[in-house]
């Protein structure tokens, strides 16, 4: 995408951005003023209609103390006089006072008098009311209406259900013009409030009011709807909510959506606060859809503006930017297309164009260093040196003259680099960098190929003898030690060597023998060289071929555990077990560990194989728990690349709980070679499983040479003396002579010794009489199944000696 086009497209987003956010600011900032208005409008509106209907019952209320505050109403009250009837209790009277329902009741709330008007205020209805106190229909409103006017001066006025809808009515108790008593009774108005609504409001205000009353909704949730006209259909839901009990008295809707009006319904109560009707105002939205035109109009008007002054930026930025950097990156095309890093750049500018041209140079220059160099070292790079051996490969395919790939690598760098830190680790790699370089002639090349490895072209050679000699000096080199930080650091290399054209004419493929010459030297113990020949391939290969069928042994469960007796060769008693891993190859039949472990450690595949082991034979140390039969520990050897795993405890632990299996039945056993490497923090992981009930025992010991101090720092339980020491006895001396010595060792610091690789009756017999009991070997047993040990656990005492064919055993627990 051009920068050009990216120009226009971020002016388009950033007009979309602004367009957008000015909306919005108007959308959710400006339009709800407009909705409030509304709003308020509305609640003016209704509570015009409110205020009208308290005028209305007021009206009502002076009415009804005018006929009950009348001396004749007071004596009719006591005489029931027909005479006061026939003048003044007529339909005439009632219609020109605008009343539904009038009713003379005596102080004992029982009906003198009452008639009840039709809704037009035509004639009386042929079956009125009842207004009886003990009248079935009538509720809690009209006994405080009747209660009030007999105990306020001022009588009672509001909202009372009746079987024709809600009533606004009006009590006072009967008096004498002079309100004076005793009250005779309580005289009692009643209008409809669907007549007030249809009649009375339209005279002071010209808001539609729709009225839904309470006791007019039917079980099928239809209800009336009275806005002068009466009708019959569904009650609206606004309505409805506002009717259910502890409901809001006032709900607004089709404020701020896209309808044309406001509808806004109130609640009204009874005199008990019981819910009677709710009153529904609709008017058109008037400010609402101008505010909305004008938002409209703001943001078209916002866009336009944005749309000109982008323009004029594209513009300017096309005149004043985007043609000089366009002329800049032609001058940068020429430059990679060309591939010269020498290319000048010529653009004359003083501006910020102009800095970034003078940049671009610098940053040529350097471009040119690094393609070719290392940063930490200084020597030609990887890269680097490919493309000058492959120059002098030709040249020496010519000459008819031999050339020598020499793969450098430093041992245990990586040791040094955790220990010393990386920053001296740094220091170290350019030590050696000057080092190598002042052993290099004018036809050698030294380069760094990566990390802690090395590359060196070696020409000029006459024979193979000439590289051995340069290798020898380079291995030499490393005899002194390196000075970093005041603190005098010794480090050794390994050296593989891939001769041209022997060994190869393809200088990818030389540094791949040298390479894997140089990881033969390793295996070989380090600090060596040596030269490439096919057979490292074909080990590579076998390498790699024996890695692939472990995984597959692993993934398929081919491998399988078998369970070497420890005896006690005074006493023939089981003493323990050792589990050793065989595999079950589909071509090879049963192979021992000694024949696959060392590709297991080469492949990396040693962690997964250490707690394959574990699991294994945790899992069968709780079958035989199970089962009833007792056992001693059974011993499980671990790399010590598994000690050096943070996890390892609590993988032990997880193991445990996991499994079943007891502790106390399980020993681990580690070399005397990785004892000498492990650290302090493994020293506090082996007391750890130990304090858990593992035993801790010691292998191969007498082989790694460790300091005595080991023995007494660590926590063990046994020594294990190595087969390479029982193997000659009772001849070799000198083997009596340390197995002797260890014993006496093992004493002094509370040991048990156990000997493994006992073959023979005359080495038992020579390593009891010597005092070490505990044996192990093929003369006491060889490696059995899990079914042949337990079949082999018997109740016999002793697990007879001199035998590979014994047919029972017993462990007898401490």
């Amino acid at each position: 995408m051009s920068l050009r086009l990216k120009v226009a497209l971020l002016s388009a987003a950033l007009l979309a951005c602004l367009t957008a956010v000015l909306a919005t600011a108007l959308w959710v900032v400006v339009r709800p003023t407009f909705d409030d208005i509304e709003r308020i409008s509305a609640q003016e509106s209704m509570a015009t209609v409110l205020a009208t209907l308290k005028g209305e019952a007021e009206g009502l209320r002076r009415l009804t103390k005018v006929w009950a505050h009348w001396d004749d109403t007071y004596e009719y009250a006591l005489t029931r006089d027909r005479a006061f009837e026939a003048a003044n209790l007529v339909p005439s009277s009632f219609i020109n006072c605008e009343v539904h329902f009038f009713a003379i009741l005596d102080s004992e709330g029982r009906t003198i008098w009452s008639t009840t008007l039709d809704r037009a205020l035509n004639a009386p209805l042929k079956q009125g009311m009842d207004f009886s106190l003990d009248g079935a229909k009538n509720g809690p409103s009209a006994k405080t209406l009747f209660q009030e006017a007999l105990s306020a001066p001022e009588g009672s006025v509001g909202l009372i259900p009746s079987p024709i809808g809600p009533l606004l009515a009006s009590a006072q108790a009967i008096l004498t013009s002079g309100d004076e008593g005793p009250a005779r009774g309580v005289l009692i108005m009643g209008r409809r409030l669907d007549y007030i609504m249809s009649q009375h409001i339209p005279q002071y205000t010209d808001i539609d009011v729709t009225l839904w009353s309470a006791n007019t909704i039917e079980p099928d949730g239809e209800g009336q709807g009275t806005g002068g006209i009466a009708n019959r259909s569904p009650i609206p839901d606004q309505a409805r909510a506002l009717l259910v009990a502890d409901s809001p008295t006032q709900s607004i809707r089709s404020v701020g959506t896209a309808g044309k009006q406001v509808s806004l319904a109130n609640r009204l109560d009874g005199l008990d606060g019981t819910p009677l009707a709710v009153a529904v105002i609709t008017l058109p939205k008037r400010l609402e859809p101008l505010g909305l035109e004008a938002i409209r109009l703001a943001i078209l008007v916002a866009t336009g503006g944005g749309l000109l002054f982008i323009l004029t930026f594209a513009t300017a930025t096309r005149r004043i930017i985007l043609d000089p950097l366009a002329r800049l990156q032609r001058h940068i095309t020429t430059i990679t297309q060309t591939g010269d890093l020498n290319t000048p750049l010529n653009l004359e500018r003083t501006d910020e164009i102009g800095a970034l041209a003078e940049a671009f140079e610098t940053m040529r220059k350097r471009i040119r260093t690094l393609a070719q160099q290392d940063p930490l070292t200084g020597l030609p790079n990887r890269e680097f040196f490919l493309t000058l051996a492959d120059r002098s490969l030709p040249l020496a395919r010519k000459d008819g003259g031999l050339v020598a790939i020499a793969f450098i690598d430093i041992d245990r760098f990586k040791t040094i680099n955790d220990s010393l830190g990386q920053e001296n680790g740094d220091a170290l790699l350019a030590l050696v960098a000057r080092r190598l370089s002042a052993l290099a002639g004018p036809s050698d090349l030294v380069a760094r190929y990566g990390g802690d490895e090395f590359l060196m072209l070696l020409g000029g050679l006459e024979t193979p003898l000439s590289a051995r000699n340069m290798a020898s000096r380079l291995i030499g080199a490393f005899e002194h030690p390196f000075t970093i930080g005041g603190q005098s650091i010794y480090v050794t290399t390994s050296l593989g060597l891939g001769l041209f054209p022997r060994d190869s004419d393809d200088l990818t493929t030389l540094i791949s023998h040298a390479n894997a010459a140089m990881n033969h030297a390793k295996a070989l113990g380090r600090n060596n060289f040596q030269f490439f020949d096919g057979d490292l391939n074909i080990r590579a290969r076998e390498i790699l071929a024996m890695e692939s069928s472990l995984r597959q042994a692993l993934a398929e469960n081919r491998l399988e555990l078998r369970y070497q007796p420890q005896v006690d060769a005074s006493t023939g008693r089981l003493t323990g077990l050792e589990a050793l891993v065989r595999w079950n190859h589909p071509n090879r039949g049963l192979v021992a560990a000694e024949d696959f472990l060392p590709f297991v450690e080469q492949s990396g595949l040693h962690a997964t194989l250490d707690r394959w082991v574990m699991e294994t034979a945790c899992r069968q140390s709780r079958s035989w728990r199970d089962k009833g039969l007792s056992f001693p520990p059974v011993a499980i050897n671990l790399s010590a690349r598994h000690f050096e795993a943070d996890d390892l405890y609590d993988f032990m632990a997880n193991m445990l709980a996991s499994t079943g299996a007891r502790p106390q039945d399980l020993a681990i056993e580690i070399t005397e070679t990785v004892m000498m490497r492990i650290s302090t923090r493994t020293k506090d992981l082996l007391r750890r499983l130990r304090s858990l009930g593992f035993q801790v025992v010691i292998d191969d010991f007498g082989t790694g040479f460790a300091s005595l101090s080991y023995l007494r720092e660590f926590p063990l339980d046994r020594l294990k003396i190595d087969k390479t020491f029982v193997g000659e006895l009772p001849g070799n001396m000198e083997d009596s002579a340390i197995i002797r010595a260890v014993l006496a060792l093992a004493r002094e610091l509370g040991l048990d010794v156990l000997a493994e690789g006992v073959e023979r009756q005359d080495q038992a017999d020579w390593l009891r009489e010597a005092g070490c009991h505990m044996q192990q070997g093929y003369l006491h047993g060889h490696p059995l199944t899990p079914e042949d040990l337990e079949e082999r656990l018997s109740t016999t005492p002793q697990w007879s000696q001199g035998s590979i064919d014994q047919t029972s055993l017993q462990y007898i627990a401490p």
